[in-house]
């Protein structure tokens, strides 16, 4: 049977580590020309990509120029008109209630609160009227939006391009 080099000396310990601080260098070297390469790809898949993009931006405005002068069919949250190739949607400007369970579980009524302790949204959200771009509760009337909890957001109309 073959004995298994072992290291005998600190001149061959030494050597060791020279080897690892060799192995580990042609590593790094590795590593920086393979970033290198990887920039080089992204930024000519960039000068490739960013006139298309172009093209793309271009086109949808023009569909929603377009879609201003046709009479799309109007929902209650959006406009859309059908074509062979795909849609036009224009959904329209909505309100979304931002809101903090763990912060309104602290003083929120007992019939929203679930058993689990996490908020009942969908029957909160029942009782929250939204005036003069204030939450409400039905409930008791208070005013009860105002903090980092619970607050109205105002989201845009938003034009998209569906294919």
């Amino acid at each position: 049977m073959e004995e298994i080099w072992k290291v005998k000396t600190d001149i061959e310990a030494d050597d060791m580590l020279e080897k690892i601080r060799d192995c580990n260098t042609d590593i790094e070297r590795y590593k920086k020309i393979a970033a290198e390469k990887i920039e080089a790809i992204n930024n000519a898949l960039e000068l490739r990509v960013k006139p298309i993009e172009e093209v793309i931006q271009f086109n949808k405005n023009m569909l929603q120029a377009y879609f201003l002068i046709i009479k799309p069919k109007s929902t209650k949250t959006q406009k859309t008109y059908g074509l062979l190739s795909g849609k036009l949607v224009l959904k329209n400007a909505t309100q979304k209630i931002y809101h903090d369970d763990k912060e309104i579980l602290k003083w929120a009524n007992d019939e929203f609160i679930k058993k689990v302790p996490s908020l009942n949204w969908v029957k909160f959200k029942e009782d929250i009227e939204v005036k003069n771009g204030l939450l409400i509760s039905k409930t008791t009337g208070e005013i009860i939006s105002g903090t980092e909890s619970l607050r109205l957001d105002e989201i845009g109309e938003k034009f998209e391009v569906k294919l």
